[in-house]
């Protein structure tokens, strides 16, 4: 009999082993996860502190893959390299634009960001002339990544808030 009760303890160890695999697997699947959400955010921040913020368009590259698809209010196209034209043009615009990325939230490859921009227009930006007035715009961004790269960009602002506190005509 004591060989009998033998089998069904080893069974039971066996089922115990692999439940503590499969709990394994999963903090380190979480643990990947968790990884990879804390890059996705480090890329974005770069965005925000790097690019809109220093003008430092030089990083484009190492945190966009050269296909991302833009989504914006006014942009004309799509395409990274219009994107780029624009906040270009902006920083022309306000040179001492200031962009703040208030609360950043990561779920898988998605990033969503609400931000602050705030600068004077003391420069001549996107057929805008100088109005010499400050702007202070809130807007929400989400980035899809994929491989510590930013794939997809959806902005949104009010562009007519923009303008308004511009004292200029929306562009047609």
């Amino acid at each position: 009999m004591a060989s009998k009760a033998r089998p069904e303890v080893d069974d039971k160890d066996k089922n115990k082993n692999k439940d503590k695999d499969k709990d394994k697997d999963k903090d380190k699947d979480k643990n990947r996860g968790e990884h990879e959400q804390d890059r996705n955010k480090q890329v974005v921040r770069q965005v925000f502190d790097d690019l809109f913020s220093r003008g430092r368009y030089d990083l484009v590259d190492k945190i966009y893959s050269p296909n991302c698809v833009v989504h914006s209010p006014g942009l004309k196209g799509t395409s990274l390299n219009e994107a780029v034209e624009e906040g270009k043009s902006f920083r022309a615009a306000a040179p001492d634009l200031k962009m703040t990325a208030d609360r950043i939230e990561a779920r898988g490859d998605m990033v969503t960001v609400e931000w602050t921009a705030k600068g004077k227009n003391t420069g001549r930006g996107d057929g805008i002339p100088a109005t010499g007035k400050s702007i202070h715009i809130r807007g929400r961004s989400t980035f899809k990544l994929d491989d510590g790269k930013i794939t997809e960009v959806t902005n949104n602002y009010d562009q007519n808030e923009l303008f308004k506190q511009l004292g200029v005509n929306p562009r047609k």
